[in-house]
């Protein structure tokens, strides 16, 4: 047995550890996927937060043309004539009353590229597919861009490598308006077509310290993860251990509640000896009393028995003589006479009434022998020690029975009987508590008195009690009646043991004893017992 505990206790140890192992696995897991998805997530916003910042920086650079145009007087290729003569190329005036300065393109994309390329390494171009410059010719991304505008397009952007490096380009159409046309209405179809564009270039080397924010990031989260990992290791560690110390404390406490239970039983065997051994020597200082009431009986039955057989003597006698008269009897005065006086000396009219008499009472005294026997039985129960339906009222007229000896010198016993259903008990044990009760008050009324025995029952308890009008019970006292060994009883009169085991019976019944009383008044002990033997009685009590 010992063996399969010890196994068992490894299996469970062993499933406690798997366990955590897959819970620490899964945690692990899920950690992990977390914190990937946490880094693809931060990487996506990153780089759409870069190409916004290089989108913003090119748009910058379109509106710088913008700019240029306000700050030197430029509207819708009309000026105000502040334009620096160096950029300008007086062609022709037109018919309205406000005078026009046509500008050179080039001359104000240098100025706009100077104004962009402060702090910056950025590109701006003004392009066409049929320029007037040759400078202005179109890369070949600006030449794709410039025809994707002839097809209606209205942006073209993307990161290509420009002189080996990678630059966000961004190009916007420049629409011919009708001041275009003077100088240029022989490269364009007319008003509205695409006469070139605006190409701006922002170096992506700009953006690369934002590179760094990617390691940044991957070093972060790698770290986070790995601190995460000792962290999940650490805990599922911890967790092993606690739950291997869990199971380990099970296992001993399982084996602890084995050990109890063994404890328990030899407790409980013990009791049930020491229960016998205090049955036994109630019964042994019964033994004297019993004797006497069982040699009175059996005294009498005897001495009836001796005078029946000398009566009979007589009767087969007189009967002997009857027989050899009975032939001559009608001619023999003299045997006739003879019969006459044997009936005289014999006095068959009383011994005919005798032997009734003497029969009838031997009856009875063989009946009380039985009776005593029959309790005696009753109250060491060897044919009935286990839970069962019991009336206690004739457990208590048993056990009455049983210590009659000791009451009929010197206690006269007044019954108060109330109406008590079945009750479901062990009845041995309960007439051990009657007995016990009963030899406690016997023994504290020093000469003569009056013991009173009262029954009862409510709803679900039944109830019994045993007054006498002894000494009392000493305040000082009450709380230690139920001790093992305690007695107030002289040397040789107890042993202590009677209320203890009386007190352990009602309890395994599921009942409580109440205990009243006055010194110099005597004693009052009641017992109260669940019908049902405290959910005990598998069955309805029989009606």
């Amino acid at each position: 047995m010992a063996d399969d505990g010890v196994i068992r206790q490894g299996e469970e140890v062993r499933g406690v550890t798997r366990r955590v192992r897959r819970v620490g696995i899964g945690i692990a897991l899920g950690w992990s996927v977390m914190i990937v998805l946490s880094l693809q997530w931060t990487l996506s916003q990153h780089k759409d937060h870069l190409l916004r910042m290089a989108g913003v920086w090119a748009e910058t650079a379109n509106l710088q043309y913008k700019l240029w145009s306000s700050l030197h007087g430029v509207k819708n290729g009309r000026s105000d004539g502040n334009v620096p003569a160096a950029g300008a190329t007086a062609r022709a005036s037109p018919p309205a009353a406000t005078p026009y300065t046509l500008f050179n393109p080039a001359y104000q994309s240098e100025q706009i590229l100077a104004m962009l390329q402060q702090g910056r390494e950025m590109r701006g171009h003004v392009t066409s597919l049929n320029p007037t410059n040759p400078d202005n010719r179109p890369d070949a991304w600006e030449e794709q861009a410039l025809r994707a505008f002839e097809t209606g397009r209205k942006e073209f952007r993307e990161v290509t490598l420009l002189d080996g490096q990678e630059y966000y380009r961004l190009m916007r159409p420049l629409y011919a308006e009708p001041p275009c046309l003077q100088c240029h209405g022989d490269q364009v179809s007319g008003e509205g077509a695409v006469r070139g564009g605006i190409s701006v270039a922002v170096p992506l080397s700009l953006l690369r310290r934002e590179e760094m924010r990617f390691t940044e990031l991957f070093l972060a989260h790698g770290g986070l993860w790995l601190i995460g990992l000792l962290g999940i290791g650490a805990g599922a560690r911890s967790l092993g251990t606690g739950a291997t110390r869990l199971a380990d404390a099970n296992a001993v406490l399982q084996q602890e509640q084995a050990a109890q239970q063994v404890l328990n039983r030899q407790l409980e065997q013990a009791q049930q000896q020491l229960l016998q051994s205090e049955k036994m020597a109630a019964i042994g200082q019964l033994a004297a009393g019993v004797a006497h009431e069982i040699n009175n009986p059996a005294g009498y039955v005897l001495s009836n028995l001796a005078t029946l057989q000398r009566y009979m003597e007589g009767i087969l006698a007189l009967l002997d003589a009857y027989a050899q008269g009975e032939e001559d009897m009608q001619h023999n005065p003299a045997r006739l006479a003879e019969i006459a006086a044997l009936k005289q000396r014999l006095d068959l009219d009383y011994l005919r009434q005798d032997v009734i008499d003497l029969l009838r009472e031997s009856s009875e005294g063989m009946h009380k022998v039985r009776r005593i026997v029959q309790d005696l039985k009753d109250f060491s129960h060897v044919d009935a020690s286990e839970w069962q339906w019991a009336d206690l009222h004739a457990n208590i007229e048993s056990t009455l029975n049983v210590v009659w000896n000791e009451l009929k010198y010197r206690v006269e016993v007044v019954k108060g009987f109330g109406t008590v259903p079945p009750l479901f008990c062990i009845p041995s044990q309960i007439n051990q508590v009657i007995m016990n009760l009963l030899t406690n008050a016997i023994q504290a009324i020093p000469d003569r008195g009056v013991i009173t025995i009262r029954t009862g029952s409510s709803t679900d308890e039944a109830w019994f009690e045993v007054s006498d009008t002894g000494g009392g019970i000493a305040p000082e006292h009450l709380h230690h009646l139920f001790e093992p060994f305690f007695t107030t009883k002289p040397v040789g009169k107890g042993t202590g043991l009677g209320l203890s085991l009386s007190f352990g019976i009602v309890q395994k019944h599921g009942g409580r004893i109440e205990v009243d009383s006055t010194p110099g008044q005597g004693a009052t002990f009641r017992v109260w017992l669940p019908l049902d033997g405290g959910g005990e009685a598998p069955v309805p009590p029989p009606r």
